[in-house]
């Protein structure tokens, strides 16, 4: 169905926008309701989800949660400039922001942002800030569509806190149906040079005809940086309660492409951006920064991790060909992500169920971070340069080595596509941006091509299932065809998604019944890449 629109309370922005207007924050009283966010929204067949977490602060100051991430931790954190006592707004490149639904009180949730962190003013009347619908309008907004809002507060105030001098657009589309955020994102594209897309649906999720009018906005618009959110649904999401079900099917193997993988970030034209945790384990004045793998939960409600993978129709661009490790992953396919920024812990600004002040993350904060570094650097035509100077140079970007995104088997992921590894990952990409030196067109010495043959799985033939009767106390066979000469197997039984036994069979314990019962079976062999396949589950009746 689609998402459930909600009207605001006119009072409430009335009193948001003075407030802003004195320069001072909203008091931020107890949430004694939970907001309605990104991942509380059903998604119906053609539309984007947006990709925003939203947690309320742990106490009731007027101001950020204590140990919530600011715009000073951010520069320090990706090597950024100094932000200046007073900020030239308005003076930098525009950052398009294109998001669903309207967004009432944005002006005045970025205001006390900006205000809380010294970043200077920027508004619709100096011209800093623009907001317009789908059709170019200003002054003539779509509703509100619930999750939205708080998508859109946070898109700004990242643009904000990477690029403090940038003029912000914000191009709001009817509906989140794939065909107006198109109209959406071709009419930011025309104005701005830099575009960030919080948004995503499924890599195969999308009809032929859908992807075609996207891909069109992308190629036509040659001079424009896109950015886009990996996506939060992990490796694999099985979560039918939230309408999040990806990647049930999703194999270890060469060119896997039946992840979690989200589109328009497995676009060849787009920046994938996934997302990392940071830790400040020094001072607010010398702080020594650590990263790993953004990852909240496999299995509680709407828990995250960042999408990855390999695409099922989109080739791999020829500037990520130069990473021998993202082709030893996805073969000729497109392969995400390209970058990672934080996708938690950052300190938001937007009035809802009695509180001001959030805790917000996601890949959706990742990827407007990344847009607004790009405009920093000035690269809106040549994105993919990253991977020309990560081969140039290895230590160009922070590398994350630890950690995995939601439902990743690490001990099947030997290629990294959806654990951290050193070099280029799934999850992270080639890292996070070392300076603005980083993000720019690559103007070093020419950089050789290295010719990769991607490896060629162990074959296999035949069915992979359970035989035996379903119940305790009975002997359970793994039945998986054959495999390829030379290969050597193991498989190992699984309890509702827990491992419990290896080998080829498997006797029914009586505390099982009522559980489902799976194997992978995992073949190895000289010269080749390993495959890993995955039975239909049974179900222990008695």
């Amino acid at each position: 169905m689609a998402p459930v629109r909600r009207t605001r309370v006119l009072i409430a922005g009335a009193l948001a926008l003075a407030s802003s207007l004195l320069a001072t924050p909203v008091l931020a009283a107890p949430a004694s309701v939970a907001p309605v966010t990104c991942a509380d929204v059903s998604v119906a067949p053609g539309q984007m989800r947006c990709f925003s977490t939203v947690r309320p602060a742990a106490d009731t100051t007027t101001g950020p949660p204590a140990g919530a991430l600011s715009a000073q931790d951010v520069t320090s954190l990706y090597g950024l400039p100094a932000i200046p006592a007073v900020v030239p707004v308005g003076s930098g490149p525009t950052v398009a922001i294109v998001d669903a639904g309207g967004a009432p009180t944005l002006e005045s949730d970025l205001a006390t942002y900006r205000a809380q962190y010294g970043l200077g003013v920027c508004s619709v009347a100096n011209g800093c800030l623009t907001i317009m619908n789908q059709r170019g309008v200003i002054g003539s907004p779509p509703a509100t569509i619930d999750g939205w809002d708080f998508e859109t507060a946070l898109d700004v105030e990242a643009v904000a806190a990477a690029c403090p001098a940038c003029r912000i657009l914000v191009v709001q589309a009817d509906t989140p149906n794939s065909d107006d955020l198109d109209v959406a994102t071709a009419v930011a594209a025309d104005r701005a040079s830099y575009v960030s897309m919080s948004f995503g649906s499924d890599d195969n999720g999308l009809s032929a005809q859908d992807v075609a009018s996207t891909e069109a906005v992308f190629s036509s618009h040659p001079a424009v940086t896109f950015v886009a959110s990996s996506g939060d649904l992990g490796w694999v999401t099985n979560d039918p309660d939230a309408d999040e079900v990806c990647g049930t099917g999703a194999l270890y193997t060469v060119g896997a492409s039946r992840s979690c993988a989200q589109y328009p970030a497995t676009s060849p034209y787009v920046i994938s951006v996934g997302g990392t945790v940071a830790t400040n384990t020094g001072t607010a004045t010398a702080p020594v920064w650590s990263q790993t793998t953004w990852h909240v939960s496999d299995t509680a409600l709407n828990g995250g991790g960042a999408s990855s993978g390999c695409s099922g129709w989109a080739r791999m661009p020829a500037a990520q060909a130069l990473s021998v490790k993202a082709v030893a992953a996805c073969g000729t396919a497109r392969a995400t992500t390209d970058l990672s920024a934080i996708a938690s812990g950052f300190a938001m600004y937007h009035p809802d169920s009695g509180q001001g002040w959030w805790v917000a993350g996601g890949t959706s904060l990742s990827a407007p971070l990344i847009a607004g570094m790009y405009a920093q650097a000035g690269n809106h035509t040549r994105p993919f340069d990253i991977y020309l100077r990560a081969a140039a140079d290895p230590t160009a970007f922070t590398d994350v080595t630890t950690g995995s995104t939601r439902g990743c088997n690490t001990t099947l992921d030997l290629l990294h596509l959806c654990s951290a590894g050193i070099g280029w990952d799934g999850p992270t990409g080639l890292g996070t941006p070392r300076g603005l030196a980083s993000l720019r067109p690559y103007t070093g010495p020419t950089v050789p091509v290295v010719t990769t043959t991607p490896s060629v799985p162990v074959t296999h033939r035949g069915a992979v299932r359970i035989r035996g009767k379903a119940r305790a106390r009975a002997v359970l066979r793994a039945a998986y065809g054959v495999f390829g000469p030379g290969a050597s197997v193991t498989v190992r039984w699984l309890v509702n998604g827990r491992p419990v036994a290896t080998g080829p069979r498997l006797r029914v314990k009586r505390a099982w019944r009522h559980h489902r019962i799976r194997y992978v079976v995992t073949a190895t062999a000289p010269g080749r890449t390993s495959i890993s396949l995955t039975s239909s589950a049974v179900l222990i009746k008695r």
